[in-house]
């Protein structure tokens, strides 16, 4: 399996397990991943587009998957299949630094002020 902890691991060679990654290089892994979780960001706009009542005479009357992406497509590109893509990975990026890097550290914080009582 590749995801951006192990590329990181690869990368500073922190390829045994029982090596720890620093605080920079867990945000770094989790703002990658989190960035990359925007890779399915046409089904996103598809399923906007098929909820929206936008008046257009140009616009399918029966709105399917099919119909909806063939719409944006030919009125917008590929472009319009991307649209709002850019907020969707910060959002992503700072969730998953938030939930993951700053949780593990959180958690390691504890153990070591736990372990001193």
């Amino acid at each position: 399996m590749i995801d951006s902890e192990n590329g990181i691991r690869n990368f500073t060679g922190k390829t045994d397990p029982s090596q720890k990654l620093t605080a920079p290089e867990k945000i770094l892994a989790s703002a990658l991943g989190g960035g990359l979780s925007a890779w399915n960001q046409p089904i996103e706009v598809v399923r906007v587009e098929m909820q929206s009542k936008k008046e257009d005479p140009n616009r399918p009357k029966k709105m399917t998957v099919g119909n909806t992406f063939r719409y944006i497509y030919g009125t917008s590109g590929m472009k319009g299949l991307y649209r709002g893509v850019a907020p969707r990975i910060g959002l992503g990026v700072w969730q998953t630094v938030c939930m993951v890097a700053l949780g593990d550290i959180a958690k390691e914080m504890v153990e070591k002020v736990s372990s001193m009582h």
